[in-house]
């Protein structure tokens, strides 16, 4: 899972692991809700930009994955449906941000 800030300049953080299984663990929330839009729906890949605000998530789907693209307010309320998972990227990557500037200056 990559995360990387609206501030960034560079290829940002990845997420692995334990640490990306806790990031989805707070993503339920937008998971159940492409659930509700169509049950049995298993998202392969969620991405969003905030700035956009733009949400685009890719299905599985027969006989191939689909994508869905949710912008302006729509894209900004869906995410608002996981403060969780976005204090947790934010926390995340803003760590793992900062140990990267000591282990560089």
């Amino acid at each position: 899972m990559r995360v990387v800030p609206a501030t960034l300049t560079g290829p940002g953080v990845d997420l692995v692991g334990d640490d990306a299984v806790r990031a989805l663990g707070h993503a339920a929330p937008l998971l159940a809700w492409f659930e509700a839009l169509e049950p049995g729906t298993v998202v392969r890949s969620f991405s969003w930009d905030a700035r956009g605000p733009r949400v685009l998530a890719t299905l599985e789907a027969t006989p191939k994955p689909r994508v869905v693209r949710i912008d302006g307010s729509p894209a900004a309320d869906l995410v608002a449906r996981a403060p969780a998972l976005l204090a947790f990227l934010s926390d995340e990557a803003s760590t793992r941000l900062a140990r990267r500037g000591r282990h560089e200056g």
